[in-house]
């Protein structure tokens, strides 16, 4: 349920909610490997080696945040606001309130934005006008990635890897949510960024290596040593579950592209 609601397009939540209620196993298949085992949802054991089964993004979102001094203790605030998107059937993706209760974001597909800002700007109209309300943030081209496993309920240090997976490509995280059930984690980042960050949460959630980034600044006799031997212990390194990858190279006299070429 939480694959197909966070943009997994093979299943739709309203197909899993039926063959859940009677137990049917689903097996999912792969269009493009015919010959690929495919995986199966059902009511058997669980693979604990694999909290997290799955990393899905949305994209094209855009987060709008109701914020003002007159949101603290003022009760229906919330109800208010979701109430008016039900009312205009604009889906409600993502939500997330600050601690203070000083403001209340959420998430909407871009092509709804137009409809849900002037369908808050009706409802809220006095509030705004009278300075209760700070005017809507409103912040577009916008993606949700999500990681999604029953695992994690009781595994530690997901979310730490999930953000710091981000943390390595240089992606800022604008909100972050978690479900109740706490079988997924979602975090809203810019939409160019989405690519870049699912490969990371990949690498990092689901690879076992041990990365290694090296730079290497000379290639005198000492530096093409190493970089030979970087090159012919690529596979012994494999092996022990090291990747060892060589970033950058650097020569203050001389053309690098040859050394480069070897590692290829």
């Amino acid at each position: 349920m939480e694959l197909s609601y966070f943009g997994a397009k093979v299943l739709h939540p309203r197909t899993i909610a039926p063959i859940a209620q009677f137990q049917i196993p689903c097996l999912i298949k792969n269009t493009t490997n015919l010959s690929a085992p495919g995986t199966l949802i059902g009511d058997g054991q669980t693979d604990d080696s694999t909290p997290v089964k799955g990393i899905t993004n949305l994209n094209n979102m855009a987060m709008i945040n109701v914020s003002g001094p007159g949101m603290k203790g003022m009760v229906g605030m919330a109800a208010r606001i979701f109430s008016v998107m039900s009312r205009k059937g604009i889906s409600v993706v993502l939500i997330t309130q600050s601690s203070s209760e000083y403001s209340i974001s959420f998430c909407v597909p871009q092509g709804e934005l137009v409809r849900a800002r002037a369908a808050l700007e009706e409802e809220f109209y006095l509030e705004l006008k009278d300075g209760v309300l700070d005017p809507l943030d409103v912040m577009e081209q916008l993606a949700i990635i999500s990681v999604v496993g029953d695992g994690m309920r009781t595994l530690k240090g997901i979310s730490a890897r999930f953000f710091s997976a981000l943390t390595r490509g240089n992606i800022n995280i604008v909100a972050i949510a978690q479900g109740s059930s706490e079988r997924s984690i979602s975090a809203v980042i810019a939409n160019e960024a989405a690519t870049t960050a699912v490969r990371l949460c990949h690498q990092m959630l689901f690879n076992a290596e041990q990365v290694i980034e090296a730079f290497i600044i000379g290639v005198g006799g000492v530096g093409n040593a190493l970089i030979e031997q970087i090159h012919r212990q690529q596979q012994w390194l494999k092996q022990k579950h090291i990747d060892l990858r060589v970033c950058g190279i650097a020569n203050s006299r001389a053309n690098v592209d040859e050394y480069a070429r070897h590692l290829s």
